[in-house]
């Protein structure tokens, strides 16, 4: 998945680097991969004076080189991507592996984590013992798509990303005043389904 265009609801910029080299600009956030990128990529970003993120999944997918941590994975595939399933995340195997993944972002030096899919089965618990985690090792937490646990979590979480299929979704976060990107994605990406069904639901938004 490569993103193809990025929309900030404020004044902040962001670049997002999903896989590939990482070349700085100069923004305000940056999304890395936790895996794909490295300590010095986390480095450089400071430097120019940008907030690193670290980029994963709540859920499986079987190129990480922690895959084989996991267990108890779900019977729900996770949408049409290829090698991705939802876990159990109540498995202490997969707790361990959830945590192991926040202490790698902390040991690497990031600001805070864009945490995806966690808007998946169980996301109304999951969520918020991620958030918990997170917050334990002094990480900044996004929230990414899961628009219906606003009322409980919009306060709460850093930044807000979103990957709707237009700018109205964006009100959803307007009241929370925190910085809010809008990924959008175009020809040679792969179009997640969640823009599909946020766009044939009540003008773009799904709160």
């Amino acid at each position: 998945m490569s993103v193809m265009g990025v929309t900030s609801y404020g004044a902040e910029k962001w670049q997002i680097v999903y896989f590939g080299s990482y070349s700085p600009k100069k923004v305000d956030y940056v999304i890395l991969d936790l895996f794909e990128h490295s300590s010095k990529d986390v480095t450089r970003a400071k430097a120019i004076g940008a907030k690193p993120v670290a980029y994963f999944s709540a859920h499986y997918e079987n190129w990480r080189p922690d895959a084989k941590s996991f267990s108890l994975l779900g019977s729900k595939a996770l949408g049409k991507w290829k090698g991705e399933k939802y876990i159990r995340w109540t498995s202490e195997r997969n707790k361990r592996t959830m945590r192991a993944r926040l202490d790698r972002a902390k040991a690497m030096g990031f600001w805070g984590v864009d945490i995806d899919n966690v808007d998946g089965p169980g996301g109304r618990q999951y969520f918020p013992w991620l958030y918990a985690e997170a917050k334990k090792r002094g990480l900044k937490v996004g929230l990414k798509n899961f628009v219906e646990i606003l009322p409980s979590y919009g306060h709460k979480v850093d930044f807000f990303v979103s990957e709707a299929s237009s700018k109205s979704e964006l009100t959803c976060y307007a009241k929370y005043k925190k910085p809010t990107v809008r990924m959008y994605y175009g020809r040679g990406a792969s179009t997640p389904s969640f823009i599909y069904a946020v766009r044939n639901k009540q003008n773009g938004n799904r709160f």
